[in-house]
């Protein structure tokens, strides 16, 4: 490949991220002001519905961030009742983070925005171009689970 469609499909994987992201955001922006959360503390209970309980320094390892940090941001998501500290059995100084029943069902709730956004935009586009985004998304999210642990998240 040339320097020049090096360039074009860098810039064009680029553009294909920035996309994806944009819309993310979009669909996540409705869930965050509707209940009050930062984008931050979404993403944890995000995290936490998909990987289950985190003690802090995993969480503050994964979100890039201070533990301090992902206390007070705990200490929000615990007040809005989203997420609850369980002690550890084996260390009493020790607590997990754990997704609470109402927080399972606020991410019901975006996945619920998800489908309702996503039936719109994709109104119209072929069954296979549909196929090819989430086999490219699979793969996307296989590098970067590569990059996590090789980082040590």
């Amino acid at each position: 490949m040339t320097d020049q469609n090096e360039r074009r499909h860098s810039s064009a994987k680029y553009e294909f991220l920035e996309m994806l992201l944009e819309n993310m955001m979009s669909v996540n922006s409705r869930i965050v002001k509707e209940n009050g959360l930062s984008y931050s503390s979404f993403f944890i209970l995000k995290y936490l519905n998909l990987h289950g309980s985190q003690n802090l320094t995993a969480l503050s390892k994964i979100m890039g961030t201070s533990k301090p940090t992902i206390t007070s941001l705990i200490d929000g998501l615990v007040r809005k009742g989203l997420v609850e500290r369980v002690s550890s059995s084996d260390d009493r100084r020790m607590y997990y983070v754990v997704i609470s029943n109402e927080g399972k069902a606020l991410i019901r709730k975006s996945r619920e925005i998800l489908m309702e956004i996503g039936s719109s935009m994709f109104e119209g586009v072929d069954e296979g171009c549909i196929k090819r985004i989430i086999a490219n998304l699979v793969k996307i999210n296989e590098i970067n689970n590569l990059i996590n642990r090789e980082a040590g998240v």
